[in-house]
């Protein structure tokens, strides 16, 4: 690295803020997806095509904290809990982020558990990876303190999308 290059964090662990953007460049460059960790996580392990697929919120954390996927937290829980750790702090500040950002509960009240509200909000009708995105970069900027351009990301994603292949697939 050179002497101007400034490194995400210092720490020995990636911090939470660290690891949103990671997740949210996986789904830059892997794709969104909704309603599972995975889009072929329907299909049984030996069928599957190699590589990395699209994700929903969890899933890209989940690769971003692990390097490679993992279909289940509590497999996390059990191999590293660092990796568990660090997880639960990414998903409670990811929580907290939505529930004052934005307007997910249309006046009713959020539930109680932080990987539902996450969950709730990559999965709301009319959800775009843009929007994912985006949520990801701006609750890492709200928890360090940077700034983040939202119109960066739209201009990725929209270009994303036309390109065939994972990165274009929903």
């Amino acid at each position: 690295m050179q002497s101007t290059h400034n490194p995400l964090s210092t720490a020995d662990e990636p911090s939470v803020a660290d690891t949103l953007r990671h997740g949210a460049l996986y789904l830059q460059r892997h794709g969104w997806t909704e309603d599972q960790f995975y889009a072929d996580s329907g299909i049984p392990a030996h069928l599957r095509q190699p590589g990395y697929p699209p994700a929903d919120i969890l899933g890209a954390l989940l690769i971003a904290i692990t390097g490679h996927r993992v279909d289940h937290p509590s497999d996390l829980r059990s191999d590293t809990p660092a990796g568990w750790n660090l997880y639960q702090r990414c998903i409670n500040a990811l929580a907290d982020w939505i529930d004052h950002n934005v307007d997910l509960w249309h006046d009713h009240t959020p539930a109680d558990d932080a990987t539902h509200r996450v969950c709730c909000f990559n999965d709301q009708p009319g959800q775009d990876p843009a929007e994912v995105i985006e949520a990801l970069h701006q609750a890492a900027a709200a928890i360090d303190g940077t700034t983040y351009h939202v119109n960066i990301v739209r201009y990725l994603a929209a270009h994303l999308a036309t390109i065939p292949g994972p990165g274009g697939t929903r």
